[in-house]
């Protein structure tokens, strides 16, 4: 009986890692794609290489400019941005409770202007959600407690910088004014926006990918990324896997949400930083993963 029982503990204690080797060969194999084992989550591979970062169609804001040269790294991204669902398990798991929850709420765009408002937060934002949707009312704070709690499965999820998105973003680099298209007209068909999301998130995948097999990389939810933001950075950054500025007051946040106009979904937009604990009705995330671990 002694016997058994150490059988069946020591099963136990190496199920956790058998997913961990799964992830880790997965990603030693270099794979397209790939679906996390514990939260099948779903991850796509970026091919690194080197792109002009900034507004390279010279109609953006200042912060854009200058157009440099980047190079990064290999790396997987998750296909769509975190949703509900996804969510919800790392709440129901490590029994957390997002800055909305336990401070004044999450700011919504009230009367012409963002109002703090203590009765909205990921469980309701104010507009109907399913599992689907993305999640909202994120901090920086609650997007990166949910990457590391991602990164127990034992393979090193975070978010990413500024640089990786935008080159996720320009379908791996490609010169694309919005995510998949530089066809004003054609942006509808990938993006949710101002025009046509009807004042509220939509599911997750509901428009076209972009070249990389990306979804709402425009528009949608702003997505926060690791860096500190910088007006000047551009300025000074280092053309290798630039990670933004060692410190600073406030995070960036890319691609434009179901709140903004077509100018401001764009690939190079900066629009937006924020204090790491502000988090509004348009903000989540997404997560990447390092191929080398």
């Amino acid at each position: 009986m002694r016997m058994i029982l150490t059988m069946i503990l020591t099963t136990l204690l190496v199920l956790p890692f058998v997913s961990t080797a799964a992830a880790s060969a997965t990603v030693e194999n270099n794979m397209k794609s790939f679906t996390d084992p514990a939260t099948n989550m779903e991850f796509v591979l970026v091919k690194g290489g080197c792109f002009p970062m900034g507004d390279t169609f010279g109609d953006g804001e200042k912060n854009e400019q200058p157009v440099h040269q980047v190079c990064v790294d290999d790396f997987y991204m998750g296909r769509y941005e975190v949703s509900v669902g996804e969510f919800r398990k790392f709440v129901s798991a490590a029994n957390y409770r997002t800055e909305a929850e336990r401070r004044d709420g999450c700011a919504a765009w009230i009367a012409g202007k963002w109002v703090m408002d203590k009765s909205r937060n990921w469980r309701d934002p104010g507009f109907p959600q399913d599992d689907s949707h993305p999640v909202v009312c994120m901090s920086w704070n609650d997007a990166r407690a949910y990457a590391d709690w991602m990164s127990g499965t034992g393979s090193r999820y975070r978010l990413p910088t500024e640089a990786e998105w935008e080159y996720a973003a320009k379908s791996g680099g490609r010169d694309e004014k919005w995510s998949g298209t530089s066809d004003e007209s054609e942006v509808g068909g990938y993006a949710w926006s101002k025009e046509n999301a009807g004042d509220q998130t939509q599911p997750a995948g509901r428009k076209k990918p972009n070249g990389l097999g990306l979804y709402d990389m425009s528009g949608n939810v702003f997505e926060w990324v690791g860096d500190w933001h910088s007006v000047d950075y551009y300025r000074d950054s280092p053309k290798d896997n630039p990670a933004g500025p060692s410190s600073g007051e406030e995070k960036a946040l890319r691609g434009g949400s179901w709140d903004n106009r077509l100018k401001n979904i764009r690939t190079a937009t900066r629009r937006r930083s924020s204090d790491p604990a502000s988090r509004l009705t348009s903000d989540g995330f997404r997560l990447v993963m390092p191929v080398r671990q």
